[in-house]
């Protein structure tokens, strides 16, 4: 029996991806915890009772949101059995119809239908000298609460959902096509191999579509797949098996292509935020001249901002109470802690801005290629700016204290050490993310002098996910 084994892509690419699927629900989860719940206790009114029934179920739906993402676990779920009982929720109540928006939908009609009661009531009663206050307070306070509710749903809580979800798929993806290869070397698929393939790149796809209304056309689906193959290491894995070769690898992708085509819409019905891979939709990802040239400007403006950053800004610094401090650094051996963390990821961001600072004064135009990394900058910027207050705050006497060694052992508050900890989680997400959308918008759109530019940037990207995994390892022993 012929044995494949996983390269070294292979090896990193799932436990990485899983990490960075738990730090999502992590991120989900605040989202979902941050989000004000609606309340309205007032009124005894049959309409006031109604009111708060639908309130009562539009606070269900995050509740049960957030009990279905718990089931995303990196412990509990590598033969990710939860993770496919997790979509059944999603196709029923966010793909196929967002249950959410339509509760909400649902309230802010039964306003309006209340406030017309009132209104009817006067018009009837007008004789009686018994009027209703058509703008009650209770009702103009829960509008004013949806309407934050409603915004902070649509900005903070799906584009976090997306992200999550894209992941999600793609997990499921690579552990089918996982599944073929090990079932393969044990004969359950060896007559099969075409149809299983095709089924997980076909299903991968129309998952694609429904969670972020990607629309690709059939060469860009296989283009697309192609590329993600490569960069799990399946593609190598797939190409060792003796009943596969690279025209027969390229003939299931073209079939699983055609038959996402056949069968997707146009646009889904769901309304998460777009992910803007494709061509068609990115403009995004490639604005028009006007909005390139400032776009351009604030870019330059924020990567000489952060080549010139001195890091000796003045800030507040404030003695770290006992019971709130945090160990920030220790020159004792072998121990790494948030400083060192910090200081690898800076690192490789200095790796990054010196390259993308001197590529775009050398070609302006690279703004409209490289424009997801520069949506990038305002958190680097807040990354900077947070470990210049952590390291300044950490080196006054007041925040040093000597370890039984000797040793000078340095402090930071706790919310300090907490707000630098989750940049810099979420900013290796982001990066990571705006590095392969880059790359996979570059192989799609072919511009001039593309294979360089896509060898500069793969070579940048493979820098980074070094750096992102010792940041990986060492969070973990935090």
């Amino acid at each position: 029996m012929r044995q494949v084994q996983p390269s070294h892509r292979d090896i990193t690419y799932f436990p990485n991806k899983l990490q960075h699927g738990n730090e999502k629900k992590s991120l989900l989860r605040k989202a979902i915890y941050d989000i004000a719940r609606l309340s309205y206790g007032k009124g005894t009114r049959s309409g006031d009772y109604l009111l708060r029934e639908i309130v009562s179920e539009i606070n269900g739906e995050l509740e049960l949101l957030d009990n279905q993402i718990r089931n995303f676990d990196i412990e509990l779920n590598t033969d990710l059995t939860a993770n496919k009982e997790i979509l059944p929720f999603f196709e029923n109540r966010y793909f196929e119809r967002f249950i959410l928006d339509d509760k909400i939908g649902l309230l802010k009609q039964e306003l309006v239908n209340q406030q017309e009661v009132d209104t009817q009531h006067n018009i009837k009663h007008k004789e009686k000298n018994y009027k209703r206050n058509v703008n009650n307070p209770f009702r103009e306070e829960l509008k004013k609460d949806l309407n934050r509710f409603e915004s902070s749903i649509q900005k903070k809580l799906l584009p976090v959902l997306s992200a999550f979800l894209t992941d999600l798929a793609e997990i499921l993806f690579y552990s089918r096509a996982n599944e073929v290869i090990t079932g393969w070397t044990a004969k359950q698929y060896y007559n099969e191999t075409d149809k299983t393939l095709t089924e997980a790149v076909s299903g991968y796809l129309i998952l694609l579509n429904k969670i972020n209304n990607n629309v690709f056309s059939e060469r860009e689906a296989q283009i697309f797949t192609d590329t993600l193959l490569s960069k799990t290491g399946i593609k190598e894995r797939l190409l060792h098996l003796r009943n596969i070769n690279e025209q027969k690898l390229d003939n299931i992708i073209s079939a699983g292509a055609a038959f996402y085509c056949s069968c997707r819409p146009e646009k889904h019905v769901r309304h998460l935020p777009q992910e803007n891979i494709n061509k068609q939709n990115n403009a995004g990802a490639f604005p028009a001249g006007d909005k390139s040239r400032t776009i351009l400007k604030n870019t330059l403006k924020s990567l000489k901002y952060l080549v010139e950053f001195s890091g000796n800004k003045k800030v507040d610094y404030v003695s770290v109470d006992r019971s709130n401090k945090y160990l920030f650094y220790s020159p004792e051996t072998g121990k790494i802690l948030l400083k060192d963390i910090a200081e690898y990821l800076k690192d490789s961001l200095v790796f990054i801005i010196d390259w993308f600072y001197i590529e775009l004064k050398k070609d302006p135009g690279l703004i409209r290629i490289l424009i997801l990394l520069a949506g990038c900058l305002p958190d680097v910027i807040k990354f900077y700016e947070l470990l210049n207050t952590a390291e300044s705050a950490s080196v006054q006497p007041v925040n040093r204290k000597k370890n039984i060694w000797g040793e000078v052992e340095q402090f930071v508050s706790r919310d300090v050490a907490d707000g630098l900890v989750d940049t810099i989680k979420s900013l290796c997400i982001e990066l990571r993310d705006a590095f392969v959308k880059t790359i996979i918008e570059v192989e799609f759109n072919k511009p001039k002098n593309y294979s360089v530019i896509l060898k500069k940037i793969n070579i940048i990207y493979n820098s980074f996910e070094d750096s992102q995994k010792k940041i990986n390892d060492a969070m973990r022993r935090l």
